[in-house]
């Protein structure tokens, strides 16, 4: 007979992020990464569906804990809110941030429908694209004439600063809200491919992209191009690392559907044999059931050859182990971002469209720099992406030695400052999930957050405060 297993409530709220869509809740609520790791991971497991285990408290705390689980795994996800894809679960855990300049810290969370297993090391930029949306109804960012703007067409924005904890990276959204009455704007008029019908837009702005998993370097090998298995690949860390190669390189014409892809077993199998050894490479270790880095084919735009629609290259994504229906926005940025990188095998097949060159350098040693507009086919569509990048002429040659070529002199000197993207969000649900209370033994838990947590600023609600707030949501729309 199981034993009887006490539970407790959960607050979360349920949001669509681009063409992702995962559960939101405040870090003060759940088990501590740090400290009780296995915890957090149970907690996660458990709500989206992978994993139910009422009755046994399993140990999660590294990849290769999880076979022993296996027989419990519920792909489908029938027991949770997960959905049974990969971008149907995953997690943003928010809190206030102690750093200057930024509002709020994001830890991302993507959890396996496949493996008892939970990761904590990529970002994810389609669920970002809701976390200032979320903070704002969660009372962690309040709209106020501080931080919100009018718009030329009497709307008002509000700018949410953001650092997205997995890999340091700092992103400003730029959501549309209403001052008056304090509300997130969802409505309007903006439409992302892999997502039905239009929205309010929320524009990304990403900086400090650069060698995010490695130590600083664009290119973590230290080279433009390396070979394994025979396929010619570009190694590069711009918002995520990823290895890039042709799709040719594997007998694909890059313009495939997903389904195509994924039925594949065989061009799953080389990809993930050069992603293995790329990883090492990488300095990021033995990769074998990690989802890092990522791995992307690429070809010539198929479509969009007019002037009104100009796309400047195709991608297909894996993450890893299926093909993405869309497309990651930290997976847009490194893919184009490679394709303005000379020497890349994504600047062989790319076509550029500058959309601004400064005439004045930064520093001394700057060259050039210039944004580009990006246009990525994808197997949904398009996303279009804005990339600031500098090149800077090398400390070891004179001026005379450096060919006088904005693309040669990024071969070995290109930095990306920063990368723009558009998309959209829905605040789908909030309410509450139940959770065995076992996942929280390890540590203290309180079930409102502990004095001086938020560093003197305004404390975060109590559940009980949320508790009362859900049920004035939920009897207004019961009426």
């Amino acid at each position: 007979m199981a034993t009887k297993c006490a539970y407790r409530k959960l607050p979360y709220i349920m949001m669509r992020g681009g063409t992702s869509r995962g559960a939101f809740f405040l870090k003060d609520h759940l088990p501590s990464l740090k400290d009780n790791p296995s915890g957090l991971r149970g907690v996660l497991l458990n709500v989206m569906g992978t994993i139910q285990s009422s009755d046994t408290k399993f140990h999660l705390n590294k990849p290769g804990d999880e076979p022993k689980l296996r027989n419990l795994v519920d792909s489908k996800q029938t027991n949770g809110i997960g959905g049974g894809t990969s971008i149907t679960s995953k997690v943003a855990i928010l809190s206030r941030s102690d750093k200057e300049n930024v509002d709020i810290d994001y830890l991302f969370a993507q959890v396996s429908p496949d493996d008892a297993w939970v990761d904590f090391e990529p970002s994810c930029g389609n669920i970002l694209s809701a976390v200032g949306q979320a903070a704002i109804e969660m009372g962690l960012v309040k709209i106020d004439a501080t931080n919100t703007k009018k718009t030329s067409d009497d709307r008002y924005t509000t700018e949410v600063r953001i650092r997205a904890v997995n890999n340091n990276s700092l992103v400003t959204a730029v959501i549309e809200t209403d001052l008056s009455s304090g509300e997130v704007i969802y409505e309007g008029s903006t439409s992302i491919a892999g997502v039905k019908g239009p929205a309010a837009q929320v524009v990304l702005n990403f900086t400090n992209i650069v060698g995010t998993k490695s130590g600083g370097k664009l290119l973590p090998t230290g080279k433009v191009r390396n070979v394994y298995n025979g396929v010619e690949v570009t190694c590069i860390d711009v918002a995520m690392p990823m290895v890039i190669a042709k799709a040719s390189s594997f007998g694909k014409t890059g313009c495939e559907s997903k389904a195509d892809l994924d039925n594949d077993k065989e061009f799953f199998q080389k990809l993930e044999a050069v992603r293995q050894l790329a990883g090492k490479d990488m300095g990021l270790g033995d990769v074998t059931g990690r989802v890092i880095p990522k791995f992307a084919i690429v070809a010539a735009p198929r479509d969009g050859n007019s002037e009104d629609d100009k796309r400047n290259l195709t991608a297909r994504y894996f993450v890893p182990a299926n093909t993405h229906s869309a497309m990651a926005v930290t997976g847009a940025i490194c893919v184009a971002s490679c394709s303005v990188l000379y020497g890349s095998v994504a600047h062989d097949l790319a076509t550029r469209t500058v959309a601004k060159e400064y005439d004045e350098p930064r520093t001394e040693r700057e060259y050039s720099r210039k944004d580009y507009k990006v246009v990525l086919e994808h197997p949904s569509g398009t996303i279009i992406l804005n990339v600031n990048s500098t090149c800077t002429k090398p400390e070891k040659k004179q001026d005379s030695e450096v060919e006088h070529s904005h693309e040669k002199a990024c071969e070995v000197q290109m930095n990306v400052l920063s990368a723009g993207v558009v998309r959209t969000a829905r605040h789908i649900a909030t309410g509450f999930l139940r959770v065995p209370e076992y996942w929280w033994s390890t540590e203290e838990h309180p079930d409102t957050p502990k004095e001086g947590s938020e560093n003197g600023k305004e404390k975060l609600a109590t559940v009980d405060e949320i508790a009362l707030q859900f049920k004035k949501l939920f009897s207004q729309s019961a009426r």
